[in-house]
């Protein structure tokens, strides 16, 4: 737990994660994290870090479909989690009951909300296993319908986000990179990206493939062209091998989690502010996979 304002950090004791939690997600007074290797996902308060439930997938969703819980979004009073057993399903953030279960595709990711005439719908990236028939499943969270679009370019779909009718796919397939999809059509506009995050008009990918050198690009949607920056570290922390980014929608922050030199050691995060100058740099555990920004609420007494 990194708190920026204050330049300080710490680590959250007492959560039994197994090994390679591969999501989290801070929503309202609580955070989650999915647990793959634990079919769970646990659940600690924002602010004091208690624990305070481990929510079983399989139970929750059945054996076949709640297997290994990827990913994490949220909307309205619901938590979604995508399956590897294909589905997702919709969970109370009070009681911890499932509200609603949906199919989606083979091994799906990551996902995120869009709206349009008040109509939110869930979009997620069914990766197939980079067997390179992805897809990507669009569920109405009104009505539940559920629509499927694929594009042969778009092999293994990993994170998406959407602007109105626009659907912006991070694939991992063999033509790996950014694609902004209207309906079944595809067009790449980023190329070699291996992670991307999103925050008001701009995409933020990394390109940082093995033993290669990595980049960092900057897509507004509104405009349409990419533009490549750079990000440095000081002497201490000069990044080694990023693998995990993530933008404050509200201050235009940017984290970047690095492997060191030797995989095994823990790592570490960069901290960037809004025009990429470097900050700050604080230490983190082994292996990051995902970043994700909160607010305390502010108390008022009369």
């Amino acid at each position: 737990y990194i708190d920026f304002a204050n330049s300080t950090s710490r680590e959250i004791t007492g959560l039994d994660l197994d090994y390679e939690p591969s999501d989290i997600l801070a929503y309202g007074g609580k955070v989650y994290v999915a647990c793959p290797s634990r079919n769970a996902i646990v659940v600690f308060d924002k602010e004091t870090f208690a624990p305070i439930a481990t929510i079983s997938t399989t139970e929750t969703l059945g054996n076949d479909a709640g297997e290994m819980p990827r990913h994490l979004t949220a909307y309205g009073k619901c938590v979604y989690v995508s399956t590897y057993g294909g589905y997702v399903g919709g969970i109370d953030t009070t009681n911890f009951q499932l509200l609603a279960k949906y199919q989606a595709g083979s091994y799906p990711e990551g996902m995120c909300i869009g709206e349009d005439d008040e109509v939110a719908s869930l979009y997620v990236a069914n990766s197939d296993a980079d067997n390179g028939n992805g897809n990507i499943s669009i569920i109405n969270l009104k009505s539940g319908s559920i629509n499927t679009v694929r594009n042969d370019n778009v092999q293994s779909p990993q994170k998406l986000a959407v602007a109105g009718s626009y659907i912006y796919v991070l694939d991992s397939g063999e033509n790996f990179g950014v694609y902004k999809m209207y309906g079944s059509s595809a067009q790449k506009i980023i190329h070699n990206a291996t992670g991307m995050t999103a925050a008001g008009y701009c995409l933020i990918t990394i390109n940082a493939p093995q033993n290669s050198n990595y980049s960092f690009s900057l897509y507004d949607v509104r405009y349409g062209v990419p533009e490549s920056f750079s990000l440095y570290g000081d002497d201490g922390h000069a990044l080694i091998d990023p693998i995990a980014i993530g933008v404050d929608s509200n201050t235009g922050y940017i984290m970047v989690a690095s492997r060191q030199a030797d995989p095994d050691e823990p790592g570490f995060v960069n901290l960037y502010n809004s025009t990429h100058d470097f900050v700050a740099s604080y230490p983190i555990g082994i292996e990051a996979t995902d970043i994700s920004f909160q607010y305390r609420t502010a108390r008022y007494y009369y």
